[in-house]
């Protein structure tokens, strides 16, 4: 043996590595315990994205707030506007004026295949 090295005893060896798997143990059951509790990790960031939708929702509900009180300012003070709004609901105009109605397409229902003739020139239907 060398002069002024000690060697370990193997029990004391053997009893370190207990005593450090131990602390592994511990150690990932404290990380585990941290990314998947409650208030964990995987949570903080569901909730980050929730704050983030919900923070988009009131920039949107704000605006449609400003949009409403826009319309209310114009109701409450804006003759011209209210004329404006009453004539075309109600389709009236000015002495004058042209009122032009544009209907939409009626959708029409074509079928896939021809109908077969029966005798006599009526259609199976």
């Amino acid at each position: 043996m060398t002069p002024g090295v000690r060697r370990s005893h193997p029990a004391q060896r053997s009893g370190r590595r207990a005593v450090a798997g131990i602390a592994l143990v511990v150690l990932l059951a404290l990380i585990a315990l941290f990314v998947f509790n409650r208030s964990g990790i995987v949570m903080i960031g569901s909730l980050r994205s929730e704050r983030a939708r919900i923070g988009e929702e009131i920039d949107s509900l704000r605006a449609r707030v400003d949009s409403i009180r826009s319309e209310i300012g114009m109701l409450t003070g804006d003759s011209l506007y209210i004329e404006k709004l009453v004539r075309e609901s109600l389709g009236w105009a000015r002495p004058g004026e042209v009122v032009i109605r544009i209907l939409e397409r009626a959708t029409v229902l074509v079928p896939l295949e021809p109908l077969e003739r029966a005798p006599g020139g009526e259609r199976d239907h």
